[in-house]
């Protein structure tokens, strides 16, 4: 219609006048999300945090060929977070923030393999539902920081999380998970803040495993069903 968007508040343009970053975080937004946010092709950080947006989270910002930045935290989004078409592949996001919605459902697990650049997800605060996915770092090896506290997952500690060699922070406090810490979960070296909280894990706590951990510096374990005694490198 003529008008120039890039003088918009919020809107930041290149020198070609595509828009490559939408910050309109705390503007009392409210309705839905536009799914053509998606097809604008040189946006690559949307922040839509803390406002009252509704509805779901539309697929076209998921698959988005140039958005690397994702953050609609703090709103009343529900409904699930699909899985991408397995058309697509190898997309550019490196940070999802979708923490303190209403998303239900069970959490995708195939779309993470599509991800080669995921640095970060917090889906902490929601309702998710399901196991907690093994694929977050089977194809970035990048990937640092996961969130899925004060959900609803269930299950099992999946093996494959030893394998994220660059995982810094892993939080799944106050969830319905069940079993033993995996031996596989050791591997993960680069671990520096470890929380499963308020959840239903049992056994022991191997003295010998933890150790390997040489760059924890906060652990949270408490309110589970451990038995044994604490490890002498965490009392």
């Amino acid at each position: 219609n003529g008008m120039d968007c890039c003088v918009w508040e919020g809107i930041t343009c290149n020198e070609d006048g595509a828009v490559i970053e939408v910050h309109l975080a705390s503007k009392g937004l409210e309705g839905q999300i536009s799914p053509s946010l998606g097809e604008l092709t040189s946006l690559s950080r949307l922040n839509l945090s803390y406002n009252s947006l509704s509805g779901s989270l539309p697929a076209e910002l998921m698959s988005s060929g140039s958005i690397v930045v994702l953050d609609v935290s703090f709103n009343r989004l529900n409904g699930d977070l699909q899985e991408l078409n397995p058309s697509v592949s190898n997309q550019p996001l490196k940070v999802l923030n979708i923490s303190s919605n209403r998303f239900t459902g069970e959490f995708p697990s195939i779309t993470w393999e599509k991800m080669r650049n995921l640095v970060a997800i917090n889906a902490s605060n929601n309702s998710f539902t399901g196991h907690i996915p093994s694929s977050f770092c089977s194809s970035s090896t990048s990937f640092a920081v996961l969130d899925l506290g004060y959900n609803q997952f269930s299950g099992n500690i999946p093996p494959g999380i030893g394998k994220c060699s660059a995982l810094r922070l892993l939080k799944a406090t106050a969830n319905n998970i069940r079993g033993p810490l995996p031996g596989d979960l050791f591997n993960a070296t680069s671990l520096e803040y470890l929380s499963f909280a308020n959840n239903g894990l049992q056994g022991t706590i191997d003295d010998a495993l933890i150790v390997k951990l040489i760059n924890l510096v906060f652990v949270d374990l408490r309110w589970n069903r451990f038995s044994g005694k604490i490890p002498n490198s965490i009392g």
